[in-house]
């Protein structure tokens, strides 16, 4: 089974999202006042309770044993496994000499001896 892609969640994606506040706000101005707090509250509230309602049900299909238990150390495990198998037999290398060997950017030639 290959290894989940996890999201990568870093400094970039938080400068990002700043960025993008930064801009509904000067783009919207004082639009963002005239929101109804009633209906802004209705909103959230619907949505902390379908995202809470998918957490209690996966909260109680664990224990029952129709999901799988989610262990950490078993995911970590395989990763480390299939990193360590992978690194045994590192992929041939290509010299540098021979043609083809490089990629090329736009507007540039691989032809043999135009490095």
């Amino acid at each position: 089974m290959p290894p989940k892609v996890r999201a990568q969640v870093g400094p970039a994606n938080a400068d990002t999202a700043r960025q993008f506040l930064v801009f509904v706000l000067a783009v919207l101005g004082s639009a963002v006042s005239a929101i109804l707090l009633d209906g802004l509250r209705l909103v959230v509230g619907g949505l902390l309770l379908v995202f809470g309602l998918q957490w209690l049900r996966k909260a109680i299909l664990r224990p029952s044993g129709y999901k799988a238990v989610h262990d950490e150390r078993q995911m970590f495990a395989a990763e480390l496994a299939a990193a360590r198998a992978a690194s045994a037999h590192p992929p041939a290398l290509v010299r540098p000499q021979e043609p083809g060997a490089r990629a090329a950017l736009p507007g540039e030639t691989t032809a043999p001896g135009c490095y």
